[in-house]
């Protein structure tokens, strides 16, 4: 594209920059960069995504009106195909976090199994047989070993419960989603802190993958509020908006500065989403506090799922 707009231009020299994530810059350049070289903004929506650099003397100066509405279309489409790579790449990466924290789930419940319920199911069954062969000789002995095995069952029993709230909350199933989200608000709430939930539709129907999902992003939002917000108040929104659920959380707090890093915990949000095919936003406001907007698409999984 670069020598193409440099032969039409009849431009010694002409690149187009784009910025990507990390600060890195891709160059795609035609001819020899002279000392000095003004840079054209390449915009999408509003946004900066890169320069077109085109030196200003020369055939350049005395553009026709037809020459500039021709750079005002490369620009346009420098602007669109940068914005493209910028997303497939985020995209790409997106997916190796995804995958790799896949991974380290079924690593960690791997690790929980074969460390903890194995051998704790292990010993419950050697108390059990050492019982049955103190039961006449030694009955007191043996209830001592029963009561033991008693203990290590109610062990085992929670740690199971432990694996399955990781896997899909419980209470996903027993109340749903809206008394779900409920229940964790009024476990996370304290002193000086009141936190509403409400839907604004019907949540019934849901594909079990949005329920875990959104119940994690407002679990997760909610825990940030507590932690770090010191916000008085915060109200969190669940509602199917036409092929999406939108999950909202927002707070009265101090918001989060500009020049905060992204923490563990936003990005984890936003790879939920991502997950779906979705998005989440988190923005601060000039008014103050911070709002958390994840969209989960409902279509496509459907589809999958039908």
């Amino acid at each position: 594209m670069v020598r193409t707009v440099a032969e039409a231009f009849r431009s010694p020299y002409v690149a187009v920059e784009v910025d990507r994530s990390g600060g890195e810059r891709l160059v795609a350049s035609h001819g020899r960069r002279p000392a000095s070289t003004p840079a054209l903004p390449i915009t999408f929506r509003g946004e900066e995504v890169g320069r077109l650099v085109l030196p200003s003397g020369g055939p350049r100066a005395a553009l026709s009106p037809r020459d500039e509405k021709l750079l005002g279309d490369v620009v346009r489409q420098a602007a669109a195909a940068s914005r493209a790579g910028y997303l497939a790449a985020e995209l790409q990466r997106s997916r190796e976090r995804l995958v790799t924290a896949r991974e380290e789930e079924r690593r960690r419940l791997r690790r929980d199994l074969h460390d903890g319920l194995g051998p704790s199911l292990g010993a419950v069954a050697l108390r059990i047989d050492a019982a049955r062969n103190l039961a006449s000789s030694a009955p007191e002995k043996a209830d001592e070993l029963l009561r033991q095995a008693r203990d290590d069952v109610t062990t085992a029993v929670a740690d199971v419960r432990r694996l399955v709230h990781d896997l899909r909350p419980p209470a996903l199933d027993d109340v749903g989603l809206l008394g779900a989200v409920r229940q964790q608000a009024e476990r996370l709430r304290g002193p000086g802190l009141t936190i509403e939930v409400d839907a604004g539709s019907t949540l019934e129907g849901l594909p079990a993958a949005v329920e875990v999902a959104a119940y994690r992003v407002a679990s997760e939002a909610l825990t940030n509020v507590v932690r770090h917000a010191k916000a008085s108040s915060c109200h969190v929104s669940l509602a199917v908006d036409a092929d999406a659920l939108v999950v909202e959380i927002t707070d009265n707090g101090i918001g989060i500065p500009a020049a905060t890093p992204t923490g563990v915990g936003l990005v984890s949000l936003r790879e939920r989403a991502a997950e779906l095919g979705g998005r989440c936003e988190i923005l601060s406001p000039a008014s103050g506090g911070t709002i958390v907007r994840a969209r989960l698409p409902l279509a496509e999984l459907e589809v999958a799922g039908g």
